[in-house]
């Protein structure tokens, strides 16, 4: 079975909002070096000092590595015990093998998240190069001063953070997105190979769920039954539907579900509490993720006016600022979400 949203979401928290912490922190402190050094009328920038911050910060991050592990194991234990209490009830027993799949996703893990303490590494000094050249083409105009230069490069900059991945199409993955994709994604796998383990070991064939707007891959193969083997004369082979395609069947943010059909016909469907109510929960909560987010955000741009001793600047942000704040908790009011603050605030000072 695929693990809902909100149980994914559940799991990865923990380690995105340390992830948060870390980039907010880096942040800060390359606002604070670049306006130092404008206030000195100096575009300048030391790149080994960041780096030297940055490594240090993310080294710090990977203290999470034994959190992220107990809760990738959980989320596989949460979804395979009620399966396995039902293939007891129906089929009188229950044959185990997981093998070595917990420790293939906790190392496929360890290996995206290290992937992201590099780049994160890396991207402060492109930020810091990239702020400095910004601002020196900018004062090279003749039309602002070097302090202005440097504002307007911080400003432009600070929205982008530090990304933790620059795919190849060039789009940038925050360490929020990335580390709850790499999380979720393997919390999901897991539980979804450990299902398919128990099919095999525990009977033959196996119902996939269905539901409305499915995706073109995962469309053709839904709400119909498969058989564990290549060549079952009733059944199609599950490994002939879009398994293991990105976009298909149990691949990244798909929906459907496995359902296991035991010895004597029974099928199971999955335990779900409140769905609908933990859907909405889940939807209000991404809202939440995005004010804070939005809110760190201009925080960082007061920051920068604050620095600069910009009073007009800092004025428009704050305006913008108390707003966003405004938004976030009107939506906790109505939602009964709890207040987050350590997720809005400046880290440094």
């Amino acid at each position: 079975m695929s693990l809902n949203p909100w149980q994914l979401d559940r799991y990865s928290q923990p380690v995105v909002d340390h992830y948060i912490d870390v980039e907010q922190q880096i942040i800060e402190y390359i606002i604070d070096s670049m306006t130092a050094k404008a206030n000195q009328d100096d575009i300048d920038g030391d790149d080994y000092a960041v780096q030297n911050y940055a490594t240090g910060l993310v080294k710090y991050a990977k203290e999470m590595k034994s959190q992220v592990h107990a809760d990738i194991k959980q989320a596989g234990q949460d979804n395979i015990d009620p399966l396995d209490s039902w293939l007891k009830e129906h089929n009188g027993q229950v044959v185990k093998k997981s093998g070595d799949l917990v420790k293939q996703h906790l190392a496929n893990t360890d290996s995206y998240l290290k992937l992201a303490s590099r780049n994160m590494s890396k991207n402060a000094v492109d930020g810091i190069r990239n702020i400095i050249t910004s601002a020196t083409n900018e004062y090279r105009l003749g039309k602002v001063t070097k302090k202005q230069a440097i504002g307007k490069a911080l400003h432009q900059w600070s929205d982008n953070g530090i990304p933790a991945l620059i795919d190849r199409a060039g789009k940038q993955w925050s360490p929020e997105t990335y580390v709850r994709t790499v999380v979720q994604t393997q919390a999901n796998r897991l539980a979804n190979e450990e299902t398919l383990q128990r099919i095999k070991d525990n009977g033959q064939y196996v119902d996939i769920s269905a539901h409305a707007g499915a995706r073109p891959l995962c469309a053709p193969y839904q709400g119909k039954r498969y058989s564990m083997l290549d060549n079952d004369p009733k059944y199609p082979s599950f490994y002939s539907t879009s398994y293991g395609k990105a976009a298909g069947i149990l691949g990244i943010n798909c929906h459907h579900h496995l359902m296991p059909v035991a010895n004597d016909g029974a099928v199971y469907n999955p335990p779900n509490i409140d769905d609908d109510l933990n859907a909405k929960v889940y939807k209000q909560t991404q809202q939440q993720r995005k004010y804070e987010r939005e809110i760190r955000q201009l925080k960082n741009h007061v920051r920068i006016s604050d620095n600069l001793h910009d009073s007009i600047g800092k004025a428009h942000y704050q305006m913008r600022l108390r707003d966003k704040q405004t938004q976030l908790h009107e939506l906790q009011k109505a939602s009964g979400l709890r207040r987050r603050p350590e997720l809005e605030k400046n880290i440094l000072r």
